[in-house]
């Protein structure tokens, strides 16, 4: 149950620091339309521009904390999976610089398939025969048709 919250909470946190990343660049373009409209020297526009600057320098804190530290440990869990897919699966048709048309055809394989079990043991399905009391008594039924065994292998 572990294994599933940790990818799982990597993942929020990767999606909560995106959603920061957009917030922070929807304020800037916000800021940056309002300082358009100003004049270029007025105090009001070069107040915008540290702004601005002030929200670039949180949007790259938050690109070298936290958000490297989980986009990491995304690609080991990642890694970690693709190992784990390798020793049990096999992938027929994959190659590397593969056109987006050819994916469909690219087909997953299990490396030590499980063995199915035959649904009639020919074994087992001959004690049967041979128990029955008809057969072992070499009682003959008019609807029952002579088999010759021996005629039946050679043809």
């Amino acid at each position: 149950m572990e294994a599933i919250l940790v990818p799982t909470q990597v993942l929020d946190e990767l999606i909560t620091g995106l959603v920061a990343d957009y917030k922070y660049d929807a304020e800037k373009c916000g800021l940056e339309l309002r300082r358009l409209r100003e004049h270029p020297e007025s105090p009001e526009a070069l107040e915008l521009l540290r702004q601005i600057t002030s929200l670039k320098q949180k949007q790259e804190q938050l690109h070298t904390g936290p958000f490297s530290t989980n986009q990491r440990v995304l690609e080991q869990l990642q890694a970690a999976e693709d190992a784990r897919l390798e020793n049990s699966v096999a992938f027929r048709g994959d190659e590397s610089g593969i056109s987006r048309e050819r994916l469909e055809h690219i087909q997953c394989v299990l490396r030590n398939p499980r063995k199915v079990p035959s649904h009639l043991d020919a074994a087992k399905w001959m004690d049967v025969f041979r128990s029955q009391p008809w057969c072992r008594l070499g009682v003959r039924f008019s609807w029952f048709p002579k088999l010759n065994f021996g005629k039946m292998a050679s043809s």
